[in-house]
C-alpha cells in the first residue's frame, strides 16, 4: 500500500494513511488529535498540524 501511494504522493512524517475503515471517517483539522492503539505495544497520539 505505501509503495502504491508513494508513486503519487511524498509522504511526509506525521502523514497518516487511512485503510479498512468500517462507516465513515470524520475530518481531522489543526489541533486533532490522530491516536493509533495496538494491544499489548501502547498508544502513540500525534497532534494535527495544517500546513498554511
Amino acid at each position: 500500500m505505501i509503495e502504491f501511494i508513494t508513486r503519487y504522493v511524498t509522504l511526509e512524517p506525521g502523514d497518516c494513511i487511512f485503510t479498512g475503515t468500517p462507516g465513515t471517517t470524520q475530518d481531522m483539522g489543526d489541533g486533532a488529535i490522530c491516536e493509533i492503539d495496538i494491544s499489548g505495544i501502547g498508544v502513540l497520539r500525534n497532534p494535527v498540524e495544517l500546513e498554511s
